[in-house]
């Protein structure tokens, strides 16, 4: 990865890009179904999840290609949990990653079926990742489907559409847990199990997990409530929980409950055995213009959250 690079960690994008279409460039126009997962996985998105495998698993001294992949299996599921999340029995979304939603384009059943489609081909490439033992696969295979299982999307996506407002803080963040920071999670714990850490390791990087996805999820939801629904390419007003306390917190106490989760992060990654360069960089990446921002004048207005916005985080 090039330091100069305009786009910190673009080539690894690339490369995430690059994959996704080998493995999805070929569906037939008339293959309904097949087209709808195409698009849904090759519309524009901030590919994350493989970007922080792939970081992970070099930070730990592992650069084959079977972290990226592993990665994308990941970003499979993430973009199977959208279609599911935008159906009008959940949040009701009408756009996604700046496109109609997959359900308004093909129909509710259409993306119903991709989306486990999606699930399928997850499992298919976590299981079948290149000079990788069978007990290391099936160990990958098992932290993917307790990400998706009962302990952590579906879990948290059933909490998110029937929780009670108003919500406190360690129950918006026990649901981030089981969304958002239960992929961020796998990815590290997919990172962990390619590199054959420590359990030690292992442990600081879950905690940089959670905290990340906590972080990334307040931050969604702050622009949920304050941003720009074409710039972010997707609807606003229609996240649950964490709107629902992005709506009864102001900025600044929501701006201060997201860099206390940074922070958190941070000193997960200063406990590792190695030195995490790359998850350090990838965390200024996403939070650093927030963290390291001046603060308003007194008597200022206040800077609107999607001002505040980088780029990756866009879609």
């Amino acid at each position: 990865m090039a330091a100069s690079d305009k786009q910190p960690f673009s080539e690894i994008r690339a490369e995430v890009e690059a994959e996704l279409l080998r493995h999805f460039g070929e569906a037939e126009a008339t293959a309904t179904v097949g087209l709808a997962m195409r698009e849904s996985v090759l519309a524009p998105a901030k590919r994350l999840r493989p970007v922080l495998t792939v970081v992970a698993a070099r930070d730990l001294g592992f650069r084959s290609t079977a972290a990226l992949r592993a990665g994308c299996a990941v970003e499979l599921v993430h973009t199977a949990s959208l279609l599911l999340d935008d159906l009008p029995c959940m949040d009701d979304a009408q756009t996604r990653r700046g496109k109609p939603a997959i359900h308004v384009r093909f129909g509710e059943d259409v993306a119903i079926l991709a989306a486990i489609a999606l699930l399928s081909d997850a499992y298919g490439m976590a299981a079948s990742l290149p000079d990788v033992s069978g007990a290391t696969s099936a160990r990958l295979v098992t932290v993917l489907s307790n990400a998706i299982g009962l302990n952590g999307l579906v879990a948290g996506q059933y909490r998110d559409l029937h929780g009670a407002a108003p919500l406190d803080q360690a129950e918006a963040s026990s649901v981030n847990d089981q969304k958002t920071g239960s992929l961020f999670c796998t990815c590290l714990d997919m990172a962990a199990t390619l590199a054959g850490t420590t359990p030690l390791a292992e442990q600081h990087l879950q905690t940089y997990g959670r905290e990340i996805g906590r972080a990334f999820q307040l931050f969604d939801d702050l622009l949920d409530v304050d941003g720009d629904a074409v710039a972010m390419g997707k609807d606003t007003g229609r996240d649950g929980v964490d709107a629902r306390l992005a709506s009864t917190l102001d900025r600044d106490a929501m701006t201060a409950l997201i860099r206390s989760h940074v922070t958190a992060a941070r000193a997960a990654l200063a406990g590792l055995p190695v030195r995490a360069k790359g998850l350090s960089e990838l965390t200024d990446h996403l939070f650093g213009a927030e963290e390291k921002k001046a603060e308003p004048a007194r008597g200022a207005k206040p800077v609107p959250a999607m001002a505040l916005m980088p780029s990756f985080l866009a879609r």
